[in-house]
């Protein structure tokens, strides 16, 4: 391209001068792929062509019910969304698995998919957590706050005793407001400390 030909100039340029040059150019964009130019004493200039970089708009986003399917050794965790499966694999599949009937919004890389089924998989990068029987949960860190239990700052009433040895531990709290505090009615260790 124009702006490669003028950075190779001036690169070049620098070099039949007997200077090196002071900075490194490391990617070109370009449509489809991008280009490094590397300098060194040999040649003023090497170009050298890059596959394309990963685009987050090559990121897929779905929503839907998790589940567990199967038995071992061939058992999935999988996203139950308009009729279909999608396999749910990856870093965070077992903080998805402690959420089994809960409904996600997961956004991640597709990926291919071996036997057995569901024939779409998604490397998930990231969840979020949109209602547990319909319900919209407070999702954060158990924190022991004097006496208080909280989460987000919210202090929490009716803790049953398995919540409190879980402070540390990423969870979910669906309940009722009263009084500044939030009574748990349910709740779901996602990833204990």
């Amino acid at each position: 391209t124009a702006t490669a030909a003028v950075l190779c100039w001036g690169v070049a340029s620098a070099c039949e001068r007997g200077r090196a040059p002071a900075a490194r150019v490391d990617t070109l964009p370009a449509a489809d792929t991008a280009a490094v130019i590397r300098v060194d004493s040999a040649t003023p200039t090497d170009v050298e062509p890059m596959p394309p970089s990963p685009r987050e708009s090559d990121d897929t986003t779905v929503q839907g019910i998790v589940r567990a399917v199967g038995a071992d050794p061939f058992g999935r965790l999988v996203l139950e969304s308009g009729g279909t499966s999608i396999g749910l694999i990856g870093v965070l599949a077992e903080e998805l698995g402690a959420l089994s009937g809960v409904e996600v919004r997961v956004r991640g890389r597709p990926s291919d998919s071996r036997p057995p089924p569901p024939a779409r998989t998604v490397d998930v990068a990231t969840y979020e957590i949109l209602s547990v029987a319909g319900r919209l949960p407070t999702v954060g860190t158990l924190v022991r706050d004097g006496d208080a239990l909280k989460v987000n700052g919210i202090v929490l009433a009716g803790v049953p005793d398995e919540l409190r040895g879980a402070v540390g531990a990423r969870v979910w709290i669906v309940g009722t407001e009263g009084d500044g505090t939030l009574i748990v009615e349910a709740y779901g260790i996602i990833r204990r400390p």
